[in-house]
C-alpha cells in the first residue's frame, strides 16, 4: 500500500508523520486490497483539517475532518474510515456471489468429482415438495425444476430457515 502525506500551510513533525503512517497502515487489516492512501494536512485557523483518500480495488473512499491537533484528527478520521470499511466489507460479503474462478482456485478438484447437468435433467418438484425434501435431508440446498412454472429454483436451508430462490 502506497501512503502519501501532503502538508499545506504547515510543517509535519517526524513524530506526527510516523503516527499518521502507523494509523493508516492499520486500515489494511480489512483486506480490501488498498492500493494507495493520500493524506492531506492543511492548517486552518487555529487547527488543522485532514483529508483522507483511500483507493481500494473496487471503490474509492474520502473523508475529511477538522480539529485542533494532527494526532487528534487522525485518530478520529481513521476510526470513522474503519467503520466505513467494515460496512463496505459486510456489503461485499452479503451481496457478492462467488465466481467460478474463485471456486476453482479455492477447491482441490482432484479430490472432488464435478458433474455438469443440463436443466432438463433436474428433478421436477413443487415448491412444497422441495421444502419437504430439504427438511428431511442433511443437504443445505436443493436445485430443482418447479412443477408448475418450469423455472429453475434453489431451496436453501440456513439457520433453520428455508428460502426459495426462483429462477
Amino acid at each position: 500500500m502506497d501512503i502519501k502525506i501532503n502538508a499545506r500551510n504547515c510543517e509535519i513533525k517526524k513524530v506526527e508523520n510516523d503516527y499518521i503512517v502507523e494509523k493508516v497502515e492499520n486500515l489494511s487489516r480489512f483486506n480490501l486490497n488498498l492500493k494507495s492512501v493520500n493524506v492531506n494536512v492543511k492548517k486552518e485557523g487555529y487547527g488543522v483539517k485532514i483529508e483522507l483518500f483511500l483507493n481500494a480495488l473496487a471503490k474509492n473512499f474520502m473523508m475529511e475532518k477538522k480539529g485542533e491537533t494532527i494526532m487528534e484528527v487522525i485518530d478520529i478520521i481513521v476510526e470513522k474510515m474503519a467503520v466505513n470499511l467494515i460496512k463496505h466489507k459486510d456489503k461485499i460479503k452479503d451481496h457478492k456471489a462467488l465466481k467460478l474462478n474463485t471456486l476453482i482456485e479455492e477447491k482441490d478438484f482432484n479430490a472432488v468429482e464435478v458433474i455438469y447437468k443440463s436443466k432438463d435433467s433436474l428433478e421436477v418438484l413443487s415448491n412444497s415438495d422441495a421444502i419437504d425434501k430439504l427438511v428431511n435431508s442433511e443437504d443445505t440446498f436443493l436445485v430443482y425444476k418447479e412443477m408448475y412454472s418450469e423455472s429453475i429454483n434453489v431451496a436453501v436451508k440456513k439457520n433453520g430457515i428455508i428460502e426459495i430462490i426462483e429462477g
